[in-house]
C-alpha cells in the first residue's frame, strides 16, 4: 500500500511540475525566439528547424543518454526519470499546443520561462526524478 501511495504522490508531483515546466518551455520559449539550455533547449532548436513536436524530440534526444546511463543508475531512479520524461513530453505535445502562446517581449518570455520551468523543476526534483538528461548527475 505504501509503494502505491508513493507512486501516486510521485505521479502527482510529475504532473504538477510537468505542467509548469511545459508552460515555461512551450508557451514562452517557442514563440520567444530563444532556446533554454539542456536537452529540451536542443529539442526547441530542432523544432524550429523541423516543426516536429518538442516533447517527442526531447524523448528522442534522451534515449541515447538513458541507454548510456542504464548500467550505472539505480533501477528505480532510472524508471522514475523515464516516467517523468514521458509525463513532460505528453504535456508539452498534447496540452500546450492547444493553449495560446505568449507573443510579447522576448526578455519577458525569457524571464517567465525561467520562473515557470524552474518552479516545475523544483517540484519534480523534490521527489528525486529528473525529466531529462540530468540523470547523468550524481544523486
Amino acid at each position: 500500500m505504501k509503494s502505491t501511495a508513493n507512486f501516486l504522490k510521485d505521479l502527482l508531483f510529475d504532473i504538477l511540475g510537468g505542467i509548469l515546466f511545459s508552460l515555461g518551455y512551450y508557451t514562452f520559449s517557442v514563440n520567444g525566439g530563444f532556446a533554454p539550455g539542456g536537452v529540451s533547449g536542443i529539442a526547441l532548436l530542432l523544432h524550429h528547424l523541423t516543426d516536429a513536436p518538442v516533447g517527442l524530440l526531447t524523448i528522442g534526444l534522451n534515449i541515447p543518454i538513458v541507454l548510456f546511463c542504464a548500467r550505472s543508475l539505480d533501477r528505480g531512479f532510472l524508471l522514475r526519470s523515464i516516467r517523468t520524461s514521458l509525463v513532460c513530453a505528453v504535456l508539452m505535445d498534447g496540452l500546450f499546443p492547444l493553449l495560446p502562446a505568449y507573443n510579447g517581449q522576448p526578455i519577458l518570455a525569457s524571464l517567465f520561462t525561467g520562473l515557470t520551468a524552474g518552479a516545475g523543476m523544483g517540484i519534480i526534483y523534490s521527489r528525486s526524478s529528473p525529466p531529462e538528461a540530468w540523470i547523468l548527475s550524481p544523486r
